[in-house]
């Protein structure tokens, strides 16, 4: 299966609101500062800057807003650093300091448990996302209405999570609901928006209705390049997002320089070993796999499975993707044994019998 890159960030995490706090004049105006960086994809400035806030705010407390907020900010920088489990603690820390200062029912709760959820769907933990998502949902409609930009950051992401579980019908109307409230708060050409317009077509994609898929990916890609500038990462997750459309209607050769495009940007914004890089070396490979092309597909595919080795658990189901379209690979170069051994390790994560097994 062709895995799309879900575009994340700007409508995926929220950066939490920090008031009612004395004295928070220069850390907030610092932490502006950061967040400018981090809406342009400078994450690893935005680290630094981040972590220097922690700091900072630890001294206000142990339970302070100020804290929790800027435990958020480093786990969503995190997310994007693909520092899973720095991320995952750092939001259950800011979940927990929460708890105790504003309740059970308060909307910064629910951003968390949002950004937690997120996380949990990057690492195939999907029984654990759902009910974040749903218990966020819950908090934002009560708080803040149905037609808020949370509601629908929270609706984008919950389809999302259909996506990655296959399924396609129960998250169309999730992301349509979404498309509604924003363009019922004037946000269409927002980025939010365009991450949306995104996954609904990775839904579309996903029911085969591939004529209404090409106009939301353009759009997507146009309102990325407007609002976040020409070498965010997102454009790149939009660029991978086209060329396997492209692919999936046999017009390969208007995929690949999509996807050489989308892999030079992926690697020189998010780095070389990013699990954003992985997923575009894979949907290249099958693409070359595909045109029987393996010499070039068998090195695109190696590198994308030493990536998700490293980022993954190892019975994660990209894991055994990836394993599958290795194997076909390798036996097009002749590695038969090499490829037999990567489809028993794809056949021991799907908990499929093995040829010897009676």
């Amino acid at each position: 299966m062709v895995r799309q890159w879900l575009v994340t960030a700007a409508a995926g995490l929220s950066l939490l609101a920090v008031v009612g706090c004395a004295g928070q004049g220069s850390f907030e105006r610092d932490r502006v500062q950061a967040t400018e960086h981090f809406k342009v994809g400078n994450y690893t400035i935005a680290e630094q800057m981040f972590t220097k806030n922690v700091y900072r705010a630890e001294r206000f407390g142990p339970n302070d807003p100020r804290l929790a907020a800027s435990l958020n900010d480093l786990g969503l920088t995190y997310f994007h650093l693909a520092r899973y489990r720095e991320a995952e603690s750092l939001f259950l820390r800011a979940s927990d300091i929460q708890l105790s200062r504003v309740g059970l029912d308060h909307v910064d709760l629910a951003e968390t448990l949002n950004n937690l959820a997120f996380l949990y769907v990057e690492q195939g933990r999907y029984r654990e996302a759902e009910p974040l998502y749903h218990r966020a949902l819950s908090i934002q409609e009560r708080n803040l209405g149905e037609e808020s930009v949370a509601v629908a950051t929270t609706l984008n992401n919950l389809a999302r999570l259909y996506e990655a579980e296959g399924r396609y019908a129960d998250g169309v109307p999730l992301a349509l609901r979404a498309i509604e409230i924003l363009e019922n708060l004037k946000m269409e050409r927002h980025p939010y928006m365009a991450a949306t317009l995104n996954n609904l077509g990775t839904l579309y994609m996903g029911l085969g209705r591939y004529e209404d898929v090409e106009p939301l990916y353009l759009e997507a890609v146009d309102i990325t390049r407007t609002k976040l500038g020409p070498d965010h990462p997102q454009i790149a997750a939009s660029l991978n997002n086209l060329a396997t459309l492209y692919v999936a209607q046999g017009r390969s050769a208007e995929a690949e320089p999509l996807y050489r495009e989308a892999l030079s940007m992926a690697r020189g914004t998010l780095g070389v070993d990013h699990p954003q890089t992985a997923r575009v070396l894979v949907n290249m490979g099958i693409m070359y796999a595909s045109q029987g092309r393996y010499g070039i597909a068998v090195p695109l595919l190696e590198e994308a499975l030493l990536i998700r080795e490293e980022h993954l658990p190892p019975d994660h189901i990209l894991m055994a993707e990836t394993l599958e379209h290795t194997a076909t690979a390798l036996r097009g170069v002749g590695q038969v044994a090499k490829a037999e051994t990567f489809d028993r390790r794809a056949r021991e994560i799907r908990g499929e019998p093995l040829e010897n097994d009676t």
